[in-house]
């Protein structure tokens, strides 16, 4: 092991061979890091963190803080990230909360670069991309080899009877925010029902027809009111700017609403 003498490791935490700690970094108790992985400078990582081997974390990076949810009370959740992962400059992931399995899952050789954010009860499973500054909500699940572009987000709309949540499929892409001036978008996802089929990965699109987005904002406004589950099941869709979102809502939306009826 090699740990710079201005880190602060805690006697709890569980270092294998191999590990190297960088100048100013603090590894929390409960903590236990893999053989060969290598923790930049300045980097946290706190209690009940897990990390395999041959991870290597770049510096300012915040690793199994709390969650950023008003319900966390202290419970005993954790983050566990498996072998050989790339985690870039600032990027924060936050440990899980007991309204889901209690645990943040990142699996093996995934790229997260810098600035990254990966919320609470995420799951990211194998070889997947997420670009700079791109950022997940609670409860999203990434599959495998998905990529996420910079600068995007994906969020989670409310489900009445049920708990959000979001997953983009194996191979899915979402795409990187519109370059317009207002610089600013969003990705739509549907609540998924506990049971029905799953659809393949070309669920998941960037581009789709204004007639199409309008139908699946209103079927889920509908289903929302009525007390339903909202009726998609994993589609994850990206709206360029607000905008254009506007311009769905007043150019096709009240049109498409005996049709859909």
């Amino acid at each position: 092991m090699n740990i710079h003498p201005t880190a602060i490791v805690a006697p709890e935490a569980e270092l294998e061979e191999g590990v190297e700690i960088g100048p100013y970094s603090i590894i929390g108790p409960d903590v236990k890091i893999g053989k060969n992985t290598i923790i930049g400078p300045h980097t946290v990582i706190d209690r009940y963190t897990q990390i395999g081997e041959g991870c290597h974390i770049l510096q300012f990076c915040s690793l199994g803080a709390p969650p950023q949810d008003i319900k966390f009370a202290g419970e005993k959740t954790g983050l566990i990230i498996g072998n050989f992962n790339m985690i870039r400059e600032y990027v924060s992931i936050h440990r899980g909360t007991t309204a889901d399995q209690g645990l943040t899952i990142i699996g093996d050789r995934n790229m997260i670069m810098a600035y990254c954010h990966i919320a609470h009860n995420c799951i990211l499973e194998n070889n997947v991309i997420m670009a700079n500054a791109s950022t997940l909500a609670g409860h999203v699940h990434l599959e495998d080899f998905a990529f996420v572009s910079g600068l995007s987000g994906i969020i989670l709309p409310p489900s009445p009877t049920s708990r959000p949540f979001a997953t983009a499929l194996s191979n899915a892409s979402v795409a990187q925010l519109s370059g317009m001036s207002e610089n600013v978008g969003l990705v739509l996802t549907a609540a998924a029902p506990a049971a029905g089929n799953r659809p393949n990965a070309k669920t998941s699109v960037n581009r789709i027809d204004k007639n199409f987005l309008a139908i699946v904002i209103l079927l889920n406004i509908l289903f929302t009111a009525a007390g339903r589950e909202q009726p998609f099941h994993h589609i994850i869709v990206r709206v360029a700017t607000f905008e254009f979102l506007s311009a769905v809502f007043f150019d096709h939306l009240i049109d498409l609403i005996p049709e859909v009826i």
